[in-house]
Parts: C-alpha cells; structure tokens; sequence
C-alpha cells in the first residue's frame, strides 16, 4: 500500500502509527476501540483489519492516506467460545486471531466483507481484477 509500517497503540490509546521502514514517524491515527492488540493489511479488500480485546470485536478500515475510517465490526474470540484474543493476521479470506487461554487460533471468515478496491492506494496487478478469490490467471490444468 504504501510501503510504511503500521502499529496500533494498544492498552486504549486508540490510535494506529505509520512508520517509514527506517523507524521515522509519518502520522497517527485516531481509530475506535478500548485496547487494540494488532493491526494487518488485507490486500483482498485494500484495507486494516484491528484486533481488540477491549471490545472483544474485529474492526475493519478503510484508509485513505490521511485517515482510517471504520467500515463493520464483528465478536471476536471471547464470544466464539475462546479466550481473549490478542494479534491478528489476515490471508486470503480468512482473519486469524490468536487466543490467550486454551492456546488457539481463531479463524473467521471475511470473504463477504467491504472492499475498497477502487482506492488508489491499492492498485491491482491485473486491471480485470481476474485473481481476487484465490483465483490466479496462471492457473490450468495439466493436458496431454
């Protein structure tokens, strides 16, 4: 997206920090929650993804460069029968949270969640956008 690194506060300080990869600070950016114990771009749907045990919720952003803006949220590990959650990971369609107690990943399905694929933040490698859903334009199968 842009090549910077971003981090969220943590322990209700509401906000996510992008960062140069040489450590300098680009900007701050105030988000919803009560303690927020990751962040991970989603490069299916140009988004963020935020972890909050506060909240016990999975957000989801849309940024824009100069701010994130909060699109859904939905329960996380607390309410699906596991401990707090704490991190988060998103590959594909799937959003991975680690649990605290019994020592687990939870994973959710965010197939059907917004996409801000028209943001130019985000351009596509292919312009009919053929890859999204796991799909690939060099796949084929074997013929003899």
């Amino acid at each position: 997206m842009t090549g910077n690194i971003f981090v969220v506060g943590g322990n209700g300080e509401n906000r996510v920090f992008e960062y140069q990869p040489d450590g300098t600070f680009v900007a701050g950016f105030p988000i919803n929650g009560a303690s927020q114990d990751g962040v991970a771009f989603d490069a299916e749907r140009c988004s963020f993804w935020i972890f909050d045990s506060g909240t016990d919720s999975a957000r989801h952003y849309f940024f824009d460069g100069t701010a994130m803006t909060e699109q859904e949220s939905f329960p996380g590990t607390s309410v699906a029968g596991f401990s707090n959650g704490e991190g988060v990971a998103v590959i594909g369609d799937r959003l991975y949270v680690a649990g605290t107690g019994p020592f687990a990943v939870v994973v959710f399905d965010v197939s059907t969640a917004a996409t801000d694929a028209g943001n130019p933040l985000c351009p596509r490698v292919f312009a009919d956008d053929f890859e999204r859903g796991d799909l690939s334009a060099w796949s084929s199968r074997a013929t003899r």
